[in-house]
């Protein structure tokens, strides 16, 4: 299951959806100018995946909407849906909130959807089938038990249950009755999430139901010596092993019959409670058996982010906090003691540590000293010659301070150091505690250091990206750009609104921008600020009369544009004839007139 984009709108600046693409291996980059809205698209970011991490979800004032686009793997259909054969073309669901806690509760996807509408059906017909394997056992046991006769049954012939007890048919048939009726309802409260929406369905909290069905063996029939008088035994000749040979068959047709039975109530409990969990959002219990059905949502909320860290550009102290800080739900104070428990500390309750109160934790004298020969084994390249050595002090209730030992030979706290040193330590204990599927959002890293830094920030967040983190920034800054450019989001305020610019799906885009504008990104943002805030009248009327210079032949130009005469027409229109032309028919045109693209978009 992997996530590829989420749309978001409705939050601040974002009136109309903005794409954010998420890439294998790759971090999502956002780069323009201030004011933009970069910031902006980081909070929806974090506000969804925070409402997805926590069981009770996020309510935001403003009324965030959002989409996430989501691929499975053959592995989630065949641990989702056994039956269904896997079709890489048909996996893409689209996962979103219909309520004002931001959390998951609805997906959409034709190919999933139907797939646990038939699973329902099919259930139905195996309801069906239990009705009618009951019956026949039923009259099995009556014609076995009275041989035709309601009143009496015959000599020598013993009907037992499992517990030795003769049996009780209207109680097996009342069993049967009631078993059928909760499966209907608990098929009819899973229909309802389809109602509205034949290609959607909505997990809605259900409580399991208990079907009512005790397991049996199967009734028997027992040979019992017949009690005769002496004058009986003259007159009457028994065949035991004819009798017994027929007692034989007759088990052996029962016991097929209510083999039948247990295997259909089996099937259905099975294949309705793994439909009915998987549509369950009630979830808090449910994170230790992930790879189960009922696991489904759980993983498409979680998809997001396990969890989400936010490192904002002003929150340099995050980390470094006084004893009366105030503990909210995105708060990351104790990432010092857990990054000492996930890179130092070895020991075999080393989880138990972790899913515990960290507060309450107190370190050693020994693990005092081995925290701080880990903090200076890895010291930051670009920092080694600012300070001699740090030091470690541990308080009570999981209180630890961080001290750096200048050259001069002072020793200084880091909540007394520079804002570029907190911003740097607070961001090197975020990332030694994030995980395979956490996000890490982070506004303008390293905005306070310097280039060398700010390199050797951005081989880490490379780094995350490869170890399964989902890295999202805003950066100003070009020593922060990857090389693979199609991670890249240009953002820019435009009368609308904030727009997002996503070059992911079309290298050969960002090949042609290059071409044009130089190998610097930056001026490539230049250019699509332009076009966003351009007019398109304007810009439309400078395509054409370029076309217009370069030849008077327009169907020749349209096969060297690849667009249609009437295109080419349409720029210089008014009205609803008017058609903008793309930026990439703007490349081409540059290309073709040998023009530069800012001339056109000026």
């Amino acid at each position: 299951m992997r996530l590829t984009k989420i749309e978001i709108s409705n939050y601040k600046s974002i009136k109309s959806p903005v794409t954010i693409s998420f890439l294998e291996g790759l971090p999502t980059v956002l780069i323009g100018k201030n004011g933009s809205g970069k910031t902006n698209v980081l909070e929806a970011l974090s506000a969804i995946a925070l409402a997805n991490t926590h069981y009770y979800g996020n309510r935001e004032k403003e009324r965030l909407t959002y989409r996430a686009y989501i691929r499975l793997c053959e592995d989630d259909v065949a641990t989702m849906l056994p039956d269904v054969v896997y079709d890489k073309n048909k996996c893409e669901i689209v996962a979103y909130s219909s309520g004002s806690y931001l959390k998951i509760d609805r997906v959409r996807s034709e190919y999933i959807v139907s797939s646990i509408r038939k699973e329902i059906a099919d259930i139905r017909d195996l309801a069906l089938q239990l009705k009618d394997a009951v019956d026949l056992y039923e009259k099995q046991l009556i014609k076995t038990s009275h041989d035709g006769y309601e009143e009496l049954p015959i000599h020598c012939y013993n009907l037992k249950n499992a517990n030795g007890r003769l049996t009780n048919y209207s109680a097996l048939h009342w069993q049967a009755e009631h078993f059928i009726e909760n499966v209907r309802k608990v098929l009819d409260r899973m229909l309802q999430s389809f109602e509205d929406d034949e290609a959607a369905l909505t997990f809605v909290a259900e409580t399991h139901l208990y079907f009512g069905w005790n397991e049996r063996e199967a009734f028997r029939l027992e040979y019992v010596e017949p009690s005769l008088a002496k004058f009986e035994q003259k007159f009457v000749s028994i065949n035991k092993t004819a009798i017994k040979r027929e007692i034989t068959k007759i088990n052996k047709a029962t016991k097929d019959a209510c083999d039948r039975i247990d295997y259909l109530i089996k099937e259905i409990e099975n294949r309705t409670k793994r439909i009915q969990e998987g549509l369950d959002t009630d979830h808090m219990l449910r994170q230790e058996q992930e790879e189960h059905y009922y696991s489904f949502l759980f993983h498409v909320q979680h998809i997001i982010g396990k969890r989400c860290l936010f490192l904002k550009n002003e929150s340099n102290d995050v980390i470094f906090r006084k004893e009366d800080r105030n503990y909210h739900y995105n708060d990351h104070s104790n990432s010092i003691m857990e990054t000492y428990l996930r890179q130092v500390y070895d020991g075999s309750d080393r989880e138990e540590l972790l899913r515990s109160s960290k507060n309450e934790l107190t370190l050693s004298d020994q693990a005092v000293a081995d925290f701080e020969a880990f903090l200076n084994e890895n010291i930051p390249s670009f920092d080694r010659e600012m300070y001699d050595s740090i030091s470690v002090q541990a308080g009570e209730k999981g209180h630890i301070s961080i001290f750096v030992k200048e050259k001069t030979g002072e020793r200084i706290n880091l909540n007394e150091t520079s804002a570029g040193r907190r911003w740097y330590f607070t961001y090197y204990f975020m990332k030694n505690i994030l995980s395979e599927g956490d996000i890490f959002i982070i506004d303008e890293p390293a905005a306070m250091l310097h280039p060398s830094a700010q390199r050797e920030v951005l081989c880490d967040l490379m780094e995350l990206t490869k170890r399964g983190v989902k890295v999202v920034y805003s950066t100003h800054s070009p020593y922060l750009i990857p090389d693979e450019w199609q991670c890249v989001h240009f953002v820019t305020m435009t009368e609308e609104g904030t727009e997002v610019n996503c070059v992911s799906s079309n290298q050969e885009l960002v090949s042609q921008m290059t071409n044009i504008v130089g190998e610097d990104i930056f001026d490539v943002q230049t250019v699509f600020d332009m076009y966003a805030q351009g007019d398109p009248i304007k810009i439309g009327r400078k395509c054409y009369n370029a076309v217009r210079n370069q030849t008077k032949d327009l169907d020749e130009a349209a096969s060297k544009l690849f667009v249609s005469v009437d295109t080419i027409k349409s720029w210089n229109r008014n009205g609803d004839h008017f058609r903008c032309p793309k930026l990439e028919n703007i490349i081409a045109v540059c290309n073709y007139a040998n023009i530069k693209i800012k001339d056109l978009l000026n």
